[in-house]
């Protein structure tokens, strides 16, 4: 199975899987009176049926996003570089515009993870729009 379906088939199971301890308890009791806004965010989803195949296509970020893309894709490196080493670099001097904005800390993702983000960013596109 790829990448791609396993992350659809992961989100159908935690959507079905998603329910409060016991069955006679409502999901205000479960959470805090002041739940955390990932708390609230998950009380309120829709949920998105991203398992069907034209829903996981080959999926490239647009030319006009691509820079931004992984300047974000650098930044999540940056969080994780001590937990996941071969997560990325440095950004070299190569005339693109995070070279050129670089001040010494940027990072770049290895080639072999940016695919996976590429897949997470479609299943965001398809539940959310393009836009």
């Amino acid at each position: 199975m790829g990448d791609d379906k396993c992350i659809a088939v992961g989100l159908k199971e935690f959507r079905a899987n998603s329910s409060p301890i016991k069955e006679n308890i409502s999901p205000s009791q479960v959470l805090p009176a002041d739940p955390c806004l990932s708390a609230e965010l998950c009380k309120t989803l829709e949920y998105c049926d991203t398992h069907s195949e034209d829903a996981i296509e080959n999926f490239h970020v647009p030319d006009n996003e691509s820079e931004g893309f992984h300047y974000v894709l650098g930044y999540i490196v940056h969080k994780f570089q001590n937990k996941y080493p071969n997560l990325g670099t440095d950004v070299k001097s190569s005339g693109d515009w995070m070279s050129l904005i670089d001040n010494g800390g940027l990072k770049r993702m290895a080639p072999e993870f940016i695919s996976k983000f590429e897949v997470a960013e479609n299943l965001f596109r398809k539940c959310h729009g393009d836009g």
